[in-house]
């Protein structure tokens, strides 16, 4: 979608500046993480990272908690579902 004045104003994918294995909280949801956060999985098996999109997950999944989630993840590479983790990256601030 463009603005008037030709601004682009879709969001563009990003890789995250940094990430971090997640702390899950067991009432901790997907409501609960701020904009500038984006959630990542972690292969325990082959080490694949690969960004999740927040607005899928919801609609998938409505309001489980991330605990509940991390049981769901599978490994596009290995086809891994045991030992996945959930990472958490911050965008880069531009």
């Amino acid at each position: 979608m463009r603005h008037a004045r030709s601004v682009l104003l879709a969001a563009t994918r990003s890789e995250p500046a940094r990430a971090d294995e997640v702390e899950l909280d067991e009432k901790a949801c997907l409501n609960d993480l701020r904009e500038w956060e984006r959630l990542g999985a972690w292969c325990g098996r082959c080490g694949h990272q690969a960004w999740l999109e927040r607005r899928d997950l919801h609609r998938r999944f409505r309001a489980v908690a991330l605990v509940g989630l991390q049981s769901k993840l599978r490994c596009l590479r290995c086809d891994n579902r045991t030992g996945n983790r959930l990472i958490l990256g911050t965008l880069p601030r531009d």
